[in-house]
């Protein structure tokens, strides 16, 4: 039986993750629970050297919100995401070197660019400036990674999740804040940008199926999104259909923002991992219905 130690596993893709794990039933499942607090670099070394050795260690654990928390608390979300993945992986180095390592990582960690990101163009490009301190923090934490394997000989990887939603998503992300606005603002919903936008939704049970699979893969970095683009309107239609939504939605079309498309390339996930090929995708139309559902019981 494997042992699996989980940072984050109380947020919304760690504990889909955590749910995901414990169907197999084939797992030793270590969440590490919230009193260790992952800014503390003596809490967080003594609690690796005790637990046990573990063969796979998942790295969910950051400080995140939507581009306008970002923005307004970009050096406290900075400092607070340097700390705990450097005693992380620090923690890792130390006490668990033959565990291998998987760090979860964003889209937005991506320069501006394609529409259809590739790996191999990670470290190319501006990035979005708006955003340019949390892409550098998930970027120095795989630099951190690379060079432990170079010098070290240590196994981990970087996995680029897409644009998860689901069920039991309760943050200010895109989805989950259009359904609450739709329930709230029943008169009229301005829509800030053209609705042309677009990303790689994913369901939060494809994404977590794509995290398993990549356990094993030891490359730099990884794309395990849909690889396909679904626009802001479309998400804004469906929903509209599915709350039976009366109101007037307007479209404020002044967005200057430079990643109006922002997806990615799943070749190399098909060709190592055989990613998408043994899972099909839930479509965005179930999956809106069950998140929709889900929050109109439980919000």
């Amino acid at each position: 039986m494997k042992k699996i130690l989980i940072t984050g596993g109380n947020g919304f893709v760690g504990k889909n993750f955590i749910k995901y794990l414990k169907k197999k039933k084939k797992n030793h499942i270590i969440p590490i629970p919230r009193s260790i607090d992952l800014r503390s670099n003596s809490k967080v070394n003594k609690y690796f050297k005790n637990i046990g050795k573990a063969s796979y260690i998942f790295h969910f654990a950051e400080v995140s919100g939507n581009k306008e928390w970002s923005k307004k608390n970009s050096f406290k979300q900075t400092l607070m995401n340097l700390k705990i993945n450097i005693n992380v992986i620090s923690a890792w180095k130390k006490y668990q070197p033959e565990a291998k390592f998987i760090f979860l990582s964003s889209i937005w960690s991506y320069p501006i660019g394609n529409s259809y990101l590739l790996e191999k163009d990670y470290w190319k490009g501006e990035i979005n400036k708006e955003l340019l301190h949390f892409a550098y923090n998930k970027r120095i934490a795989t630099i951190l990674l690379e060079t432990a394997k170079r010098n070290l000989n240590l196994k981990a990887t970087t996995l680029i999740l897409g644009t998860v939603y689901g069920p039991g998503d309760l943050s200010d992300h895109f989805i989950p804040t259009i359904i609450r606005r739709m329930r709230n603002e029943k008169n009229y919903l301005r829509v800030y940008g053209t609705g042309k936008e677009s990303r790689d939704f994913i369901y939060v049970d494809d994404q977590v199926k794509g995290i398993y699979m990549s356990k094993d893969y030891n490359g730099e970095i990884l794309n395990i999104g849909t690889g396909k683009l679904t626009t802001i309107k479309k998400i804004i239609q469906i929903s509209k259909k599915l709350i039976r939504y009366k109101g007037k939605i307007e479209y404020m079309k002044f967005n200057k923002s430079p990643d109006k498309n922002r997806g990615m390339s799943i070749k190399n996930a098909k060709k190592f991992i055989g990613w998408s090929k043994k899972n099909k995708f839930v479509n965005i139309e179930k999956g809106l219905k069950n998140t929709i559902q889900d929050m109109l019981e439980n919000e």
